[in-house]
């Protein structure tokens, strides 16, 4: 067992070991924790993966994620009749898993299409339960037979199997107004998507529209400027990493000293470390989570005692279907819908496209 929570893992450790288990618990979830068990793997009937949650105003880190996949192909590696069955656990609330847990759940739905094989299974585990009352429903879900079924969700109330329905339309939206005297920030703005929504919001109706972009006003899309300005319209384009708590920084405080007070906020920056599982590196995970998921907790920060009409952020079906080849692509777009869900918790807006 892996847990990231000492008092937790104390918890399923007696649990189970009053079901007559033998439990070892790892000493870290980590590439050189993994490789200190060494052969000891095939000892093992079945490994759980537990990493906790950080606390919320901090972005799950993809450590986790990439440490998990390092214990995967340590399993590949196996002959396939003594491989253990892999059990990842992730915390959740409101029905739904909080953001660390989102993109492990992510992560093992693309495992489970590039490497079918692999006993692979998903444990959402609500957060409102205390330690031993978690660690007695996850021991109980572990021993129950679940064929096929490789994610389920255990609270007090039973065990949930996670469905795809079909939606019912909310009746009555109506998009919020553009304000031409407020100003509206779209980041990765000079990318294919942020110029897309950058057009959108002039078109809208917007009058002060800032752009932000690693490399800043030398990538400004073609056209937008002149659309701008048959609109009559502001077009800024500034220079900031979402990557860099400082930069981020600068560029809030260069929106309120230069710019009408915003309303309204589209999260594209973002990019793609694409590879199959195997080939899937720390590295891979961090580019992927940098600017998406680290830069949407920043912008969330910076933006919690502004009254926003909309804080919109561009996630991908991905995080909740899987994507071979992109299993960091989709666990990171799953931290932004957890993000969403816990802005709406909190009563701010967020919606994750």
């Amino acid at each position: 067992m892996f847990a990231g929570e000492a008092a937790q893992a104390d918890a399923l450790n007696a649990c189970l070991t009053r079901g007559g288990a033998a439990v070892t618990v790892g000493r870290s979830l980590t590439p050189v924790g993994i490789a200190a068990l060494g052969g000891d793997l095939s000892s093992f009937d079945a490994v759980l993966v537990w990493p906790g949650e950080p606390a919320s105003t901090q972005a799950p880190e993809p450590a986790p994620l990439a440490a998990l996949l390092a214990l995967v192909a340590a399993i590949e590696a196996m002959p396939a009749a003594r491989r253990p069955a892999l059990h990842c656990v992730g915390e959740m609330e409101a029905g739904a898993y909080r953001p660390l847990a989102a993109a492990l759940a992510a992560l093992c739905r693309s495992l489970h299409e590039e490497a079918p094989e692999l006993r692979l299974g998903m444990i959402g585990v609500d957060a409102a339960l205390d330690a031993e009352a978690r660690a007695a429903a996850l021991a109980g879900e572990l021993a129950a037979a679940r064929g096929v079924e490789s994610e389920r969700w255990v609270s007090a109330a039973g065990t949930r199997l996670p469905r795809l329905v079909a939606a019912t339309p909310l009746a009555n939206v109506a998009a919020p107004s553009l304000r031409a005297d407020r100003s509206y920030l779209v980041t990765g703005g000079t990318g294919a998507l942020g110029a897309l929504f950058s057009r959108a919001l002039i078109e809208a109706g917007a009058r002060d529209v800032v752009l932000s972009s690693r490399r800043g006003p030398d990538a400004e899309p073609p056209g937008l400027r002149a659309l701008a300005e048959a609109h009559g319209a502001r077009l800024s384009v500034i220079a900031a990493d979402l990557a860099d708590a400082a930069s981020v920084e600068r560029l809030f405080a260069q929106l309120a000293r230069e710019h009408a007070p915003l309303a309204g906020l589209v999260h594209a920056a973002g990019q793609v470390a694409d590879a199959a599982h195997a080939g899937l590196d720390a590295d891979a995970f961090r580019r992927v989570f940098e600017a998406k998921v680290e830069g949407a907790w920043r912008l969330d920060a910076a933006c919690r005692e502004l009254e926003l009409d909309f804080f919109l952020m561009l996630s991908s079906i991905s995080g909740v279907l899987g994507a071979p080849g992109q299993a960091n692509y989709a666990a990171a777009n799953a931290a932004l819908d957890a993000l969403a869900r816990r802005r709406h918790a909190e009563g701010r807006p967020a919606l994750s496209l």
